[in-house]
């Protein structure tokens, strides 16, 4: 049954009749489409008076539509991490240049223009995601009315023009005096200076991401055979039940590429040993005294900490 016509298109066919395609939603709410075949021009509007009319995507700037229509679209598109991604490159890169401009006024050429701006000062993971997000709104867009509606159809993806640094290592001088401040005293108190100062030289002996080494357990440590297995990460942002923020720390599997075993050497042994004794009933390799897993946000500040007094 149909509801509401979302919208219609008339194509005269080559035997003199006319091919009507309507897009409609149904009782259910659901979007559908139909197609009618009619001798005359006359006869497809008397066919479409008898159902209620009207556009669903009213004229709109191109943050009304992501924020009334495209949001629910894309929350049951994509997961929970990836859905707070996008939102936030929305309202941080693409809404500010062209958020207030009629979404049926964004042509091609400023879509290439919006992307190019992006990848002069942006990384290309940053590039990319926004040239998917562009292309799943003006798909989302386009798909009650045709692909010519979709201007995204020959936007291709520039390349990030941003100088990519190399990734700083540390010389064995460097490393010293970075372990030197980790394994420092406060003289007033004769406590370490830095409470996670070995998760921070676990982290650069082994070479693990910060979430990889955070969501370890001692079950993924073998001294047996010397091998850490690396399987899982943590993760602080997600989206509770209700659409809003959690910031609880969450776990979840690596993929098949990112999981590999680490082999133990002497040194990354003695500070395994140090974190093991500094709390002997925690769960994860680095945790706090209570032994609850540590957040990303703290150790990454403790990091900073400690490798920039330790070089400076």
């Amino acid at each position: 049954m149909i509801v509401k016509v979302r919208s219609h298109t008339v194509y005269k066919l080559k035997d003199g009749r006319y091919k009507c395609e309507v897009w409609y939603i149904d009782e259910t709410g659901e979007t559908r489409r139909t197609t009618h075949t009619h001798p005359s021009q006359s006869s497809i509007n008397k066919f479409l008076k008898d159902y209620p009319d009207g556009e669903y995507y009213p004229v709109c700037t191109l943050n009304e539509f992501f924020e009334n229509i495209f949001k629910d679209v894309l929350e049951n598109k994509v997961k929970n991490t990836s859905y707070v991604k996008f939102v936030s490159l929305f309202n941080s890169q693409i809404k500010p240049v062209i958020g207030d401009k009629k979404i049926k006024g964004i042509k091609k050429s400023v879509l290439v223009g919006v992307l190019d701006d992006i990848a002069g000062t942006k990384s290309d993971s940053v590039v990319k995601d926004c040239h998917k997000l562009l292309k799943m709104i003006f798909e989302c867009y386009a798909e009650p009315k045709g692909k010519r509606y979709n201007y995204m159809r020959f936007v291709n993806c520039p390349e990030s023009r941003v100088e990519k640094k190399a990734k700083k290592g540390y010389s064995s001088k460097d490393l010293e005096r970075i372990f030197a401040v980790a394994d420092s005293v406060n003289p007033d108190t004769c406590r370490p200076k830095y409470m996670h100062g070995n998760a921070v030289k676990f982290m650069l002996l082994t070479d693990m991401k910060i979430g990889e080494a955070l969501a370890l357990t001692w079950a993924d440590v073998d001294f047996k055979s010397g091998t850490i297995t690396v399987n899982k990460t943590s993760s602080e942002i997600n989206l509770s039940e209700d659409g809003k923020t959690d910031y609880s720390i969450k776990f979840k599997p690596l993929s098949d590429k990112r999981t590999r075993v680490i082999t133990i050497t002497p040194e990354v042994n003695s500070v395994l040993v140090a974190l093991r004794n500094s709390n002997l009933n925690a769960k994860f390799v680095i945790a706090q005294r209570n032994g609850d897993p540590v957040s990303k946000s703290y150790i990454s500040r403790v990091m900073k900490g400690v490798i920039t007094e330790g070089i400076n």
